[in-house]
């Protein structure tokens, strides 16, 4: 083999289990999701089928093939459905956006409102975001949020009230905790347990954990977090995300310490590296006094180098430059044993890199130039391809050999 099979399986396969964690067994959203074919899915899930409910599992044979699959997952059907453990129903995206915007609604309301007046009110709050064709902008029809309102009734989150015996009106229950049986708050508990370990963004889930035992007395069942499938730094790094998108949106100054010395930033951007799966603020410094208006050039810095963020004073310039994502030219030696070989890794590199540029020396080399904006976050992928693909930049070249020789070492152990 000229690639190593096992480190892009074991990546691909570590996604695969990730997804199926949070509940997505869509198998045409996984497939696009990890740039993957039907025919990879099918056995990633033939290897993985004796971890799952089995009575969720499928089978299905065609000739000397046997297709696995799960129950309701189709191949263009929009089902999405989460683990079996805690029987709950997926919320999606769009769905979602409509029940945060009923909770800001009501939460912001003085008294509380009707269906015909949330709906209104969604309408003209997400004009702009549809007039930019967003796909973040909620959209329903009455009868639709007619029918999540009632989902949110059901589920003791809001409260249902009468106006003259007639009209429907709506607004936030006190507390819907205080309701539940103890053995509704034991599954509750141990399902927010679950899924703080697995989700995304799971600080809301400890703080809800938290409540829910000291309502019901549960403190000496307080369990350890295991992050199985989620990064520490990702977790602690919500705080600060929110206290820099509120100094973006408000054109405030934060103050932080960044390498051991403290110092004041204007933000402007927080860019993501979904493949590093790290973030990253851009933003301006300002020179040494405090009645400067100047700033130095342009900083982009590692999130989670970032310490003691706190919001600090208005800026008053009107000039605030935009900020662009910054990134750095990488050139990579790529070379094959055959023509189909190198056209094999060039399609690798095509896959990972949406922009490049080729320069073919021959029939099995060329050198690729592109552009990214952490030049380590190579080092993971091209592992992959080591002796096919050569990465020319000092950094990253002694980053992979190290790697390489703390491989062996653990081996050799």
């Amino acid at each position: 083999m000229f690639t190593s099979r096992y480190n892009r399986h074991y990546n691909q396969l570590r996604e695969f289990l990730r997804l199926l964690s949070y509940g997505c067994y869509h198998k045409t959203y996984i497939t696009k999701a990890l740039s993957i074919s039907p025919a990879a899915y099918d056995k990633y899930l033939s290897e993985i089928k004796q971890i799952l409910p089995m009575e969720r599992l499928q089978e299905e044979g065609y000739g000397h093939r046997i297709i696995h699959a799960l129950k309701g997952d189709t191949y263009y059907g929009f089902d999405n459905y989460l683990h079996q453990l805690f029987e709950s129903s997926s919320i999606q995206p769009q769905k979602l956006s409509i029940m945060l915007c009923i909770f800001q609604l009501l939460g912001k309301a003085s008294s509380p409102l009707s269906a015909p007046d949330i709906y209104k009110k969604i309408v003209n709050a997400s004009a702009p975001l549809r007039e930019k064709e967003s796909i973040y902008a909620p959209y329903a029809e009455e009868k639709t949020l007619r029918r999540i309102i009632g989902e949110l009734v059901k589920e003791g989150v809001l409260t249902e009230g009468k106006k003259d015996n007639r009209t429907k009106l709506y607004s936030l229950a006190d507390n819907p905790l205080q309701d539940l049986t103890d053995d509704e708050a034991h599954t509750l508990l141990y399902a927010l347990t679950w899924y703080c370990t697995t989700a995304n963004f799971s600080v809301p889930g400890f703080f809800l954990t938290e409540v829910l035992r000291l309502t019901y007395g549960f403190n000496e069942e307080r369990s350890a977090a295991q992050f199985k499938n989620i990064d520490l730094a990702r977790i602690l790094e919500d705080e600060s995300v929110l206290t820099i998108l509120s100094a973006i949106q408000k054109k405030e100054y934060i103050s932080c310490r960044l390498n051991g010395r403290n110092t004041t930033m204007l933000p402007l951007k927080i860019i993501t590296d979904y493949h590093r799966r790290r973030r990253y603020l851009s933003g301006l410094e300002k020179r040494a006094g405090n009645t400067s208006t100047k700033y130095k050039e342009l900083r982009t810095s590692r999130l989670d180098k970032l310490e003691n963020i706190l919001p600090g004073k208005v800026c008053r310039s009107k000039k605030i430059p935009s900020v662009t994502d910054k990134t750095v030219p990488v050139t990579l030696e790529i070379k094959g044993d055959t023509p189909t070989q190198l056209l094999f890794l060039l399609s690798s590199v095509s896959s990972r890199f949406h922009k490049l540029a080729v320069s073919v020396d021959n029939e099995i080399s060329c050198h690729c130039t592109v552009n990214v904006s952490d030049p380590l976050s190579i080092a993971p992928w091209a592992l992959s391809f080591v002796g096919n693909i050569k990465v020319l930049h000092p950094t990253v070249q002694g980053r992979i050999k190290e790697q390489i020789k703390e491989a062996l070492t653990r081996y050799e152990q």
